[in-house]
């Protein structure tokens, strides 16, 4: 009876041991399975970003485009009018700037449209690397015209409001003149 007792307390820790080793098995299947979910969706979101970040910038290269196209055509008809214009050197030689000028523009605008955004982002790295210094100029002339835009947009936004503008209210020279006028009439009357 004592054998049988034994026998079965193996039988047991067997079936146990197999019970452990097939849920382990089912647990790392469990496991496998959600990492592939994981992986597929993580898949699908970037692509999903990718194709909206794509559309987004393949929009703005479109409104930059346009803008260039329609800067080189107003380039254009300045040539045109000063061709028209009184002939001199000074009105010659514009125009033929102004004409040079429009054709760059209309290059720059074509590169703009037909290149992608790695192409765009590796030719000015390039461009950085071959002319450091030009490219710090631009970069800083850039900045100023950014932040002159944005302190013009401020200003109208704030007029438009009825608030007041930056740069200058009027309150402060006249009360100057307030108090020098009393001060004057202080010493009239002593």
């Amino acid at each position: 009876m004592a054998t049988q007792a034994a026998g079965s307390k193996k039988t047991e820790t067997n079936d146990i041991g197999n019970g452990v080793d097939v849920a382990s098995a089912n647990a790392e299947s469990i496991l496998d399975n959600a990492k592939t979910a994981g992986n597929n969706l993580l898949t699908d979101a970037k692509a999903a970003l990718s194709d909206k970040a794509s559309t987004a910038v393949d929009d703005k290269k479109a409104v930059l485009t346009s803008g260039l196209t329609s800067v080189a055509d107003s380039m254009r008809k300045l040539s045109g009018s000063l061709n028209e214009a009184e002939p001199n050197p000074l009105t010659e030689y514009s125009a033929r700037y102004a004409e040079a000028a429009a054709g760059k523009v209309e290059d720059v605008a074509r590169y703009f449209e037909t290149a992608d955004l790695k192409t765009v982002a590796r030719d000015v790295e390039s461009f950085a690397r071959r002319n450091p210094a030009v490219f710090v100029g631009g970069a800083f002339a850039l900045g100023l015209l950014a932040a002159r835009f944005m302190k013009s947009s401020n200003e109208r936004s704030a007029a438009a409001q009825g608030g007041p503008r930056r740069g200058g209210s009027g309150g402060s020279r006249s009360s100057s003149k307030a108090t020098k006028g009393s001060s004057s009439t202080t010493r009239a009357a002593a």
